[in-house]
């Protein structure tokens, strides 16, 4: 049977965090020796040579300060701030990219049976994307898996079947676990 998971797609999404990390610490790094020789050029213009390392200690902790204050911006509390002063352009990230991690920890507390708490976050994140039928296969699977919810995870299914084209992936794999589970029932009631 085919796994019912896109994993198309991961890698391009840690590329692209790992190329905006990489350029966050360039940014960082320039702030560093700025403020490095900003500081020891004061000082030493101040106070001669003692002056000058006091400057260049002064600059380095205020860079370093300055560099959390920029990473806290650009990742925290703007991220399309970030997103346009690294990379040069808007925020084009789907909210489907945006839900990947939380799909993760589904996957992984599916895989570690711990199916009340899959099913909670899977339904945290229909919420966010009622439509995504990545998500609602996983919830067919969990109410499967975890509860032998037959009749709920049909449901599930049929929604990503209504939700899809004959030719998508997930129509398929929606209509394959759906006849899995009908002829299940089948098996068990004779």
């Amino acid at each position: 049977m085919v796994e019912p998971y896109d994993f198309k797609g991961k890698k391009q999404i840690k590329d692209a965090h790992a190329a905006r990390e990489a350029q966050s610490y360039a940014v960082l790094f320039g702030f560093f020796l700025t403020l490095l020789i900003l500081g020891g050029m004061i000082g030493m213009a101040v106070g001669g040579k003692q002056g000058g390392l006091i400057g260049c200690f002064g600059g380095a902790l205020v860079s370093l300060l300055a560099g959390r204050l920029w990473r806290a911006l650009t990742e925290g509390i703007a991220d399309n701030v970030g997103r346009i002063v690294f990379i040069g352009k808007k925020a084009n990230w789907t909210k489907y990219e945006r839900l990947e991690s939380d799909m993760q920890q589904i996957r992984y507390a599916k895989h570690s049976e711990r199916y009340g708490e899959a099913l909670t976050m899977v339904n945290r994140v229909l919420k966010k994307a009622p439509d995504w039928p990545e998500a609602l296969l996983l919830k067919a699977d969990i109410l499967w898996e975890g509860f032998e919810s037959q009749e709920e995870a049909k449901e599930v299914l049929r929604t990503v079947i209504k939700l899809t084209e004959p030719s998508d992936k997930y129509h398929v794999w929606a209509r394959s676990k759906y006849k899995e589970l009908s002829q299940y029932r089948k098996e068990s009631s004779s």
